[in-house]
């Protein structure tokens, strides 16, 4: 259970940084950037990539790879509503080979 807990806690913290992340990114810099000239908008870069050169890798191989874990454990433990809920549900959208009559 507290495997769970944890594989869920890490799946909406890694996916809410990760969105924070470029929702920042998008709502600042990025207009700063159109009006930055060539040698500042190369400045500027270079100083975000040296700050996002360990965090990024590691933020976005965190927010895959939780969810999935997340639904590993959850498959585990069938007997709980929360996977009596997911289940039907994805069954319903996803598409079926139906046998083709002669």
């Amino acid at each position: 259970m507290k495997w769970l807990t944890a594989t869920r806690v890490a799946a909406l913290l890694c996916s809410g940084l990760m969105a924070g992340l470029l929702f920042g990114d998008w709502l600042g810099p990025s207009f700063a950037r159109s009006a930055m000239s060539e040698s500042s908008l190369i400045q500027f870069q270079q100083i975000v990539h040296i700050n996002y050169l360990l965090t990024l890798p590691a933020l976005s191989t965190l927010a895959l790879l939780a969810p999935i874990l997340w639904l590993i454990f959850l498959r585990w433990q069938r007997h709980r509503a929360e996977f009596k809920l997911i289940v039907p549900n994805s069954e319903k959208n996803s598409p079926r080979l139906e046998p083709a009559l002669t």
